[in-house]
Order: C-alpha cells, then structure tokens, then sequence
C-alpha cells in the first residue's frame, strides 16, 4: 500500500514539473495538444451532529468539522505524440525518429530537403543532389536530367529556360526579338507589331511592304521597279504595257481585243483595208488612195486606178477607162 502511493506521488511530481517547463504552449500552436489531467483534492466541510451531552431533555447539538476529498480537472497543453518539447524555443518540434540527414524534419516522420536536394524515394530520410548530363539553362536540375525553370521562366526545351519583355519573343539563336501578331511580308519585325520594309519597298498596311516602281503603265508592280502587265496587254520595255490584239495592221490597239483602223482605211471583216475614192482597175487599193497593179499590168499615167496589160500585137486602142483591154480595129 505505502509503496503504491510512492509511485503515485513520484509520477504526479514529473508531470507538475513537465508542465512547469511547458507552460509557453498554447492550444493551436504547431504540435501542441490539449491534455486534461484530474487530480485528487480535500476541503473542510462543516456539519452537525448529536453530542453525548444532554441538554434538558434532549441530547446537545455541536456543530464539527470533517475532511471531503474531490477530484479536479483541468487543460494542460503539451506536446502531441510525434513532436517533442524545445525549451530554447519553448515550442513543440517534430521527431524524426532516424534523423534527416541534408535536410530538416519537418512533421513527425517527413524529412524535407532543400533545393536542389532531393529526398531519396528508397530512404525517406536521406537528401540527395540530382545531376543533370546537360547543363540547365535559368533552372535548377530538380531531378535526374530533369530542368526545371526559375520562376518567371518559361520552357524552351529540356535545357533551356527564358525570359523575354513583354512584345518580344524567343528566336532560334536563344535571343529575345521583337514579336508582331502577323508576318512581315518583304520587311522585318524591327519592333513590337512594327515592320520595316526591304528596299524598294513601303508600307502598305501595319504588316505588308508593298513594291515601289518608278512606272507602271497598264500593269501592276511586283518587284521594285519590275512590272506585269494586266490582261489583255503586253511589254514593250520594263515600265510600259500595251493592249494587245490579235490582228491590228494598218491600225492602233486601242485597248485589248479592240483596232481601231488608220485614217484611210476602214474595218472589213474585222480586217483594216485601204481606201481608194477611185476604183481600181486590174490592181488592188494598197494604201489609201493607191492602186498596185496586178502582175503584167501598167499603171497608165492619166488615170493612175487604170491599169492595162502590156500587148504588143494591139493594133487598136487600149480602153484606158474601162477594163483596160486592147479593142483592135483589125478584122
């Protein structure tokens, strides 16, 4: 019994001391849990009894005094299971149980390494240094020939991370450039949504360079000072195209498909001929107002649309205003 009660008392002075040690804690601190501890206690307690004294005919009354225990209980706030007391800080930390060895025990069990360390998926408790066989470029090796990129980086492959000011973009030679929503057509991306255009070119719009030529009659410009020219014409030099029609002697090509004939001469059959007030007589009206007389045949001078037939035996009169015949007078 007296060695029960030794226990008792021995256990009940660690515990005052522990909490004497602890009392910083406060309930909702990190690793501190509330703990409700009774404890036995005695008061005096007033009380009337009969005495063996009488008092006439009846037996005095006195008032006496007696002992009543009671048990208190109350909140001691402690260190939950898995985290053990730091008087330093006088705050509760986690226990690593086999330690963390490169890196810190954060939660009761759970080490955590610091970058670039890894933790060790085979041994929990080990911090380990990744490598990388390529260097990593704005990143950290965060795992086995694995790049992860700083913050505010972005991926350019599995190497290299970058970042660029905003309306400038990452080319192929790792550079920051200026970016335009749209390509330069015949120009440069010399700044954000800006274009410069090439020689012998302008801006025709916010991303196209257009050609410049010095002339371009009836055609359109392609090149700097080069032309083609539209439908229905044709080159005759570098800057100036014509319309072209099919068949357009002895007349002007107005336009495509469209003669308009020489003065002197007039459509037939979509042909110009010649005119000639006169008609020609065993010739041809080859130029306005010019007869050409057939093979064999004379222009006779008088009348110059006249044209006879060279005879030696007309022994008559040649009919110079008819057809040109000789009408012999020999019977």
């Amino acid at each position: 019994m007296f060695l029960r009660q030794f226990v008792f008392c021995f256990a009940l002075l660690l515990l005052t001391e522990y909490f004497d040690e602890t009392f910083g804690l406060s309930e909702g601190d990190q690793g501190v849990c509330a703990v409700k501890i009774s404890s036995k206690k005695t008061k005096k307690i007033s009380y009337t009894r009969n005495s063996n004294k009488w008092c006439g005919k009846r037996k005095c009354i006195v008032k006496a005094m007696r002992i009543q225990p009671y048990v208190v209980t109350s909140d001691v706030m402690m260190c939950c299971s898995g985290w053990q007391y730091q008087s330093q800080q006088d705050t509760c930390v986690p226990l690593c149980s086999t330690g963390c060895h490169g890196g810190r025990c954060v939660a009761p069990e759970r080490c955590q390494c610091d970058p670039p360390l890894l933790l060790d998926p085979e041994h929990p408790n080990t911090c380990f240094t990744p490598t990388c066989e390529s260097s990593c470029f704005n990143a950290d090796c965060t795992s086995n020939n694995t790049c992860t990129c700083h913050e505010n980086f972005q991926t350019y492959n599995q190497t290299h991370c970058y970042r660029c000011d905003q309306g400038f973009e990452i080319d192929s030679n790792f550079k920051c450039v200026p970016k335009c929503d749209n390509p330069c057509v015949n120009g440069t991306c010399d700044a954000p949504n800006t274009c410069s255009c090439s020689s012998g070119y302008r801006l025709g719009d916010n991303f196209t360079c257009v050609p410049v030529c010095d002339s371009c009659v009836n055609g359109k410009c392609v090149a700097p000072n080069s032309c083609v020219c539209l439908e229905g014409f044709v080159a005759i030099n570098d800057t100036h195209c014509e319309p072209d029609c099919e068949d357009c002697v002895n007349g002007v090509c107005s336009s495509p498909g469209v003669c308009e004939c020489n003065e002197g001469y007039t459509k037939d059959n979509g042909v110009c001929e010649a005119v000639c007030n006169n008609s020609c007589v065993n010739s041809i009206c080859s130029e306005p107002n010019v007869c050409t007389c057939y093979e064999g045949y004379q222009r006779n001078e008088t009348y110059p649309n006249v044209c006879f037939k060279l005879d030696d035996n007309c022994n008559g009169t040649c009919n110079l205003q008819g057809d040109g015949v000789c009408e012999s007078t020999i019977m």
